[in-house]
């Protein structure tokens, strides 16, 4: 990937993203997978990625999420095997622009129809099982990959999104439905010109608040 504005002549202007900087970010370049969860389901999940979170203590399972909200409380017991979790202490859906869209959690109980279904992505590394995340116990995923046929370590084929949609435009260093190529597609049609390049600067640790509550 190398986009017009990432390049003059031989050097990398500043800002400029490039293929290594992708690969470097998304080293295993993981399969993307789509499931269909129940609001309980998708609790469950979240419990399963908090379960060995401590005070000033974030385990490599700790997920990262885009689309929802979620709190936890390290005080409360933890998923395990001999028994449910009670961490998560509020979970919501967003809307894209930010908005609360549906309450599945509130001071730890579920709210509304737990069996009420949601579609979410994920890496296939996580779908099969990795992390001890609990996807191969959705009661029914309706599991699409978005890459072709078995592949990233899949012991098994599963069925394919529709993948004639995928806009095509990177195929140097990464499969369709990787994680670097989803990457490369989205910077590509989102920030290709310096005039729409993602200019957001990280926000200090100290005024973070995207980890709403941990203790």
């Amino acid at each position: 990937m190398q986009p017009p504005y990432a390049y003059k002549g031989s050097k990398i202007l500043d800002g400029g993203i490039t293929k290594g900087h992708i690969r470097a970010t998304l080293t295993y370049d993981n399969g993307l997978v789509i499931f269909t969860v129940t609001a309980s389901e998708l609790k469950d999940l979240l419990e399963s990625g908090v379960a060995e979170s401590a005070f000033g203590v974030i385990a490599g399972r700790f997920p990262q999420v885009a689309g929802i909200s979620f709190s936890f409380d390290t005080d409360k017991n933890p998923r395990s095997e001999f028994g449910d979790g009670e961490r998560v202490q509020t979970l919501e859906i967003l809307s894209r622009n930010g908005g609360v869209q549906d309450t599945l959690v509130k001071d730890g109980n579920l709210i509304g129809d737990p069996e009420r279904r949601f579609r979410l992505v994920t890496l296939n590394y996580l779908a099969n099982g990795g992390d001890y995340y609990p996807f191969l116990e959705l009661s029914n995923p309706e599991r699409l990959n978005l890459y072709d046929g078995r592949g990233y370590g899949d012991e098994a084929n599963f069925p394919n999104a529709e993948l004639s949609k995928d806009p095509g435009l990177n195929s140097e260093f990464s499969y369709t439905g990787g994680q670097q190529d989803a990457l490369a597609e989205y910077l590509l049609v989102f920030h290709d010109h310096p005039d729409l390049a993602f200019s957001a600067e990280e926000t200090p640790p100290e005024k973070d608040k995207r980890i709403l509550k941990i203790r």
